[in-house]
């Protein structure tokens, strides 16, 4: 019954798929090998690939989120006790938690800040920010794209995709039209 059943695909496809190891042979030898044009043609598609996806993941490097510390209004860095950086102030200034983009109310004394108690007031980072970076840069710390304009972040990734996907559309449609 097996056989009945491979002779009716057989026959339904027009295809038959006797094809010895002899046939293979000569199909090789009547195409050639590898060639130099198919080496040619194989190296500059996989460098084409490459630069496109390479591409594509610039953006994620370039957008990578920089870790920052927010100022306090009026802030003055000399007047931060001598036993403290102002990277190490700006820290304990910062609420714990998820809040990046909130800053306690620095304390005044008269001569010197002091460490804000935990029921401080809370202001928004909108005096300033300190982004930590000291051998990189990206868009985020460049541009400020934290807190209040995080939104400019995603947009600008949504914009140049469809820039890319419009480049991709146009440039097809100029390669098969004759100039």
């Amino acid at each position: 019954m097996a056989e009945n059943e491979e002779y009716q695909l057989r026959s339904n496809t027009g295809i038959t798929t006797d094809i010895s190891d002899k046939d293979i042979s000569r199909l090789f030898k009547k195409c050639g090998t590898f060639g130099r044009y198919q080496r040619w043609l194989y190296s500059y598609l996989f460098i084409t690939k490459i630069l496109t996806g390479s591409s594509g993941m610039s953006l994620t490097f370039s957008t990578a989120n920089v870790p920052f510390l927010c100022y306090p209004p009026n802030f003055n860095a000399s007047l931060i006790p001598a036993n403290l950086t102002e990277n190490e102030y700006l820290q304990m200034l910062q609420p714990d938690g998820d809040d990046q983009c909130s800053v306690y109310d620095n304390s005044f004394t008269g001569t010197y800040y002091t460490t804000p108690s935990s029921n401080s007031s809370k202001l928004q980072c909108s005096y300033g920010r300190k982004f930590l970076t000291e051998n990189f840069s990206t868009i985020v710390s460049e541009f400020d794209l934290v807190c209040e304009r995080k939104w400019l972040k995603s947009t600008l990734q949504s914009v140049y995709f469809a820039g890319y996907l419009v480049g991709s559309f146009v440039t097809g449609i100029l390669a098969d039209s004759k100039c």
